[in-house]
This record gives C-alpha cells, sequence and structure tokens, in this order.
C-alpha cells in the first residue's frame, strides 16, 4: 500500500492512457459488431421485391 501512495503523483498519467486505450479498443468492437449485425440482419430478412416501373 505504501507503494501504491508513493507512486500516486504519477498513476494519473497512466490511468488516462489505460482508459484511451480501452476507448479505443470498445469503438473497434462496437464497429465490428455492428457491421456483424448488419450482415446477420441481411440473411435473416426476406429478400426486397424488385423494383417495378409500371404503374398497374
Amino acid at each position: 500500500m505504501r507503494q501504491l501512495r508513493r507512486n500516486a503523483g504519477h498513476s494519473l498519467v497512466e490511468i488516462l492512457i489505460v482508459v484511451a486505450i480501452i476507448a479505443i479498443v470498445m469503438s473497434l468492437v462496437v464497429a465490428v459488431l455492428s457491421k456483424v449485425y448488419r450482415v446477420v440482419e441481411s440473411f435473416r430478412a426476406p429478400p426486397p421485391r424488385p423494383a417495378t416501373t409500371t404503374a398497374a
């Protein structure tokens, strides 16, 4: 515990660096998951109807 208190002065920068790295990793994970979700939804959804240009 004493060593932790002694290093508390410069550990704020280390904490900020770790938080920044975690934020970058989380943003990458969210981006990949959103792409995977879109692909899965496109497979699960019924195919779109072809567009018709003639009116009935």
